[in-house]
């Protein structure tokens, strides 16, 4: 797919997402004004349809048209769309709109540590239903810098094979599986692992796992002494609705 026809794609999903229903007129009116027309010519209607069938077809994102509305144009079960189709659909979007106002890219911080290249292994591994070799980095940081007396604490490094059962992302990315040292469910945060390896395990997910539900609902208290521990060992440690600084 062409990169423009693609940032076409996108600004029509955020043009007709964005407004509770717009017709035809309104919407090749809002393309006059856009900076991806450069030929300044109006939107042909033929072109608008090639344009929704081709969304449905690349994202599976179905714009209808409601005759009784005035023929207004709605992508009515957006929120329902799978939550990783949406992520990526919102990155483009917002990639298009600081191509088009590259000013506003100043006004947008986005938290890049969030898996450092390791989520297409782990992905692999979690398609494949094969179990991984990985070395993890306890990280003492936040410790050394808040804790009283922990000022020397030194970072430390294992290795352990695990058979993925799932991920989580919530401003950075979790893995939960079973790891074959201990046979216990962990939890894991990708950007703090190195030197993945797929293995020839084979492994099966349990039926009754139900992994929204583990990794979502798992939630304890934060102590004094959870300070000293890593926060990627297990969400034991800390939530995952916690301060953001409590991640890293």
């Amino acid at each position: 797919m062409a990169k423009l026809q693609l940032r076409r794609y996108i600004w029509l999903i955020d043009t007709i997402r964005s407004a509770n229903g717009i017709t035809f007129d309104e919407i090749n009116r809002r393309w006059m004004r856009s900076s991806l027309n450069e030929s300044g010519k109006e939107l042909p209607k033929r072109t608008f349809h090639d344009h929704i069938e081709s969304i449905l077809e690349e994202f599976d994102i179905e714009i209808t048209c409601d005759r009784a509305d005035g023929y207004r144009y709605r992508i009515d079960e957006y929120d329902e769309y799978g939550s990783v189709r949406k992520a990526m659909v919102d990155a483009m979007v917002l990639d298009s709109a600081v191509r088009e106002r590259p000013e506003i890219g100043e006004r947008i911080v986005f938290y890049d540590k969030s898996h450092s290249g390791n989520l297409p292994a782990v992905v692999q591994a979690l398609k494949d239903r094969k179990t991984i070799l990985f070395r993890y980095r306890h990280d003492y940081s936040y410790a050394r810098q808040f804790t009283p007396g922990c000022e020397n604490l030194k970072d430390t490094d294992y290795t352990d094979e695990i058979a993925v059962y799932g991920l989580l992302f919530c401003g950075i990315w979790f893995m939960v599986g079973k790891v074959l040292s201990d046979h216990q469910l962990h939890i894991y945060a990708l950007h703090r692992l190195s030197e993945i390896e797929e293995t020839e395990r084979e492994y099966c997910l349990p039926e009754d796992f139900d992994v929204h539900q583990y990794m979502t609902e798992y939630k304890t208290d934060i102590s004094v002494d959870h300070l000293l521990e890593d926060d990627g060992l297990s969400l034991e440690v800390y939530r995952v609705d916690a301060d953001p600084n409590y991640l890293l």
